[in-house]
Parts: C-alpha cells; structure tokens; sequence
C-alpha cells in the first residue's frame, strides 16, 4: 500500500441513539481520567507526554469550535509513502471521495500538518484555525503548525 485515506460521510444519529451514546463516552471518559496510567496509555512508549498533550489537547479544543458532525464530512488521515509522494494519490484519494460531498452540497473538514497543507489548500480547502506548537520545549526544532481547514462544496455538472 502506497496511499491510504479515512474519512467519515454524515450521518444522523435518532434521540435515543444520541443520548446512548453520550452515556458510553461520559462512561469511557471517567473510566480512563481515573485510571492511575491515563497518560501512559495514551501515547506510545517514549513517547513525550507534554508535547503530545499540546499538540493532541490543542487540536481537540479546535474541533470542539469547529467541527459540526451532523453537518460536515471528514477526513481523519490521508498518509502517503513519502517515495510516491508528489505524485497525485492524495488528490485521487479526496477528489473520489468529496464528490459525495459536492453532491450533496456538504462542506468538509480536516486537521492538517505542514506536509499536506498546501495540498489541501489547492483542492479548495480554506484555513479557519491555527494551532502553533513551540516543539523547541522538547528538544524539537521551532514551531509545529497544524491547521483546521473547511472545504466548501464545490459546484458539480
């Protein structure tokens, strides 16, 4: 596998369904706050907890302003070997499936690295948040952008 993509369509959820499954996030939310190895089970080992914990805890906080699941289709990874990069299998793999999207007249959204920013913007993607990260508190290199990006249906026929 060279290129591989996930995404999410709309769908509605009825009352019941809703409040059942708020009542199984409230669960598995206060089991995992109170487990003596939250953070340890959270990320990999060597892993650095605090850096994961701007980057991860800041992108949460923007898709609690931003994201409208009963109103947006999602991408939640698009990842492509870096030797098949550059050659169009990124744009393939979101132009198959945000014509549904279109079709429908549904906007998108997605949370980008620097990587596949511009990749992004050129398919109609729009910046409407900003989370910087000062990685250099780690051992890291400047600052880490990640982006929260929305795309407007665009016209089909």
């Amino acid at each position: 596998m060279v290129a591989f993509m996930t995404w999410s369509a709309l769908f509605m959820l009825t009352k019941a369904e809703k409040e059942e499954r708020a009542k199984a996030e409230e669960a598995q939310k206060a089991e995992y706050e109170t487990s003596e190895d939250a953070r340890v089970a959270k990320y990999p080992a060597g892993a650095n907890f605090d850096c994961g914990d701007a980057i991860f805890g800041g992108l949460k906080d923007m898709k609690k302003r931003w994201y409208k699941e009963y109103e947006y289709y999602a991408v939640h990874l698009l990842v492509t070997d870096p030797i098949y990069q550059k050659k169009g299998l990124g744009t393939l793999l979101l132009k198959e499936a945000f014509d549904r999207a279109d079709t429908e007249g549904k906007r998108a959204y997605l949370e980008a690295m620097e990587a596949g920013h511009n990749l992004y913007l050129r398919l109609g993607w729009a910046d409407v948040d900003l989370l910087e990260v000062d990685v250099g508190k780690w051992g890291g290199e400047g600052k880490a952008p990640y982006w929260v990006m929305v795309r407007e249906p665009q016209r089909t026929g």
